[in-house]
C-alpha cells in the first residue's frame, strides 16, 4: 500500500522553490511546550502574592479588578491597565499616583520569575523539531515574552544565523552593527529572522527619552536564567535605573517609549509582505491586540505574492477570525502537539 506524506514542506530544502514561510507563535505555543509557560488568562497565581513580594502590584491588581479572580485575570489586561494608568493623557491630566511606578516594577519582576528558565533544562524538545523544519530564509514573528524559540533557533546549526543577524538589530550597540553603516536593515536578501514584536524577557533598556542609550535595547547576561536583581542595575551613561522590554498589546505610545521597537514591526510586515506561507501557532487573535492584526492584515492584503495559511489552535474559530481578517481560508489542524507529530513523521518518511 502506497503511504501518503503528510501536506507539509520538506525539513530542509536547499532550495528556493517553496519560498518564504513565516511563523507567527502566541502563547499557545509556550504553553504547549516543555515548559508549560502559562497562558496570558490565568498567568496570575494568587499563591504568589501572598508572600508581600508584590505589594504594589496588588493593590493595582484589587483596585482596578475587583471582581476578577486570580484564575482568570489576563496578563494583558493588566499590563495594558498598567500602561494607561501610568499616562497623564489616560488620567485626564491627573499626575499619575506615585505607586504605580513600583506596580509596574513588580510587574516586570513577576513576569521574569514566571517565565525564567533553568540552565541546565532550557531546550524544548518540540520546539526543536519546529527549528530543524525552518529555512534561513523563513521568519519567526513571536508575541511572546519568553526565549523558548529563541534559544532552539540557537541550538541548530542551520538557523543559528537567524538569531545572530536579529541580534544585531536588536542589540546595535553591544553587536556593534556596522553593515552599509546607516545603510537599511531590512532587505530582500534571501535569510530571516526572529522578531519579538512584543519584547522579550531577554531584553533591557534605558527609560531616559534624553539619553542617547534609549534608542537601543541590551541583552541580559545569559538567556537561560533572569536575576531580578538586573533590574536594580544602573544605565552606564546617564544612571537611570534599566527596565525590561515588555509591552502591551495595545502598544499604547509603545513606538515613542520604546524607538527600536518600530524597526522590528517594520521588518515583520515587510516579510509577511514577502511570505508565500502564514503559520499561526497558538495565537488568539484578540481584539485588543489591533497593531497585530492591522500588521497582518497590512502585510497579506498589500501583497502581491499569493498566500496560504495553517492554522494550529485548539480552537477552531480561530480560522474564522483570520478569515475575516485577510480573505484567506486557512488550513486548520488541532494543536501544536498534532503539527509537531506531523512534522516527526515527515521526518521518518524522509
Amino acid at each position: 500500500m502506497e503511504q501518503k506524506l503528510p501536506e507539509f514542506n520538506s525539513p530542509k530544502s536547499t532550495g528556493d522553490e517553496e519560498g518564504k514561510t513565516v511563523y507567527l507563535l502566541g502563547a499557545g505555543a509556550s504553553y504547549a511546550s516543555d515548559f508549560q509557560f502559562p497562558l496570558m488568562e490565568g498567568f496570575f497565581k494568587e499563591e504568589d502574592f501572598n508572600s508581600g513580594n508584590y505589594p504594589n502590584l496588588k493593590k493595582f491588581i484589587d483596585k482596578y479588578f475587583p471582581s476578577v479572580g486570580f484564575s482568570v485575570l489576563n496578563l494583558e489586561q493588566v499590563i495594558t491597565m498598567l500602561e494607561l494608568s501610568l499616562d497623564q493623557f489616560s488620567n485626564f491630566g491627573k499626575i499619575p499616583e506615585s505607586y504605580l511606578l513600583d506596580a509596574r516594577r513588580e510587574f516586570e519582576r513577576y513576569v521574569l520569575k514566571k517565565l525564567e528558565l533553568s540552565p541546565k533544562k532550557n531546550l524544548c524538545s518540540k520546539h526543536s523539531i519546529l527549528a530543524n523544519k525552518i529555512k534561513k530564509i523563513d521568519t519567526i514573528i513571536s508575541l511572546n515574552y519568553d526565549v523558548i524559540m529563541k534559544i532552539a533557533l540557537k541550538m541548530n546549526k542551520e538557523t543559528e544565523d537567524i538569531v545572530e543577524e536579529t541580534e544585531s538589530i536588536v542589540y546595535p550597540l553591544s553587536k556593534m552593527r556596522v553593515r552599509g553603516d546607516y545603510g537599511p536593515i531590512w532587505t530582500k536578501e534571501k535569510r530571516g529572522y526572529f522578531l519579538q514584536l512584543h519584547g522579550s524577557v531577554d531584553w533591557v533598556y534605558c527609560p531616559n527619552p534624553d539619553c542617547w542609550l534609549h534608542l537601543s535595547f541590551a541583552p541580559r547576561e545569559s538567556v537561560y536564567g533572569y536575576k531580578e536583581t538586573d533590574l536594580d542595575e544602573p544605565c552606564f551613561y546617564c544612571g537611570t535605573q534599566i527596565s525590561s522590554v515588555i509591552i502591551p498589546p495595545s502598544m499604547n505610545k509603545s513606538f515613542q517609549k520604546y524607538p527600536r521597537i518600530g524597526i522590528l514591526w517594520s521588518i515583520a510586515y515587510r516579510e509577511i509582505l514577502n511570505a508565500n506561507k502564514l503559520v499561526f501557532i497558538g495565537i488568539s487573535m484578540a481584539e485588543s491586540d489591533y497593531y497585530l492584526n492591522w500588521l497582518i492584515k497590512s502585510g497579506v492584503l498589500n501583497s502581491k505574492i499569493k498566500k496560504s495559511i495553517e492554522v494550529v489552535n485548539r480552537d477552531k474559530n480561530i480560522c474564522e477570525k483570520i478569515k475575516k481578517l485577510t480573505g484567506i481560508e486557512p488550513d486548520f489542524l488541532e494543536d501544536f502537539d498534532t503539527y509537531i507529530n506531523k512534522l516527526k513523521e515527515y521526518d521518518k518518511i524522509l
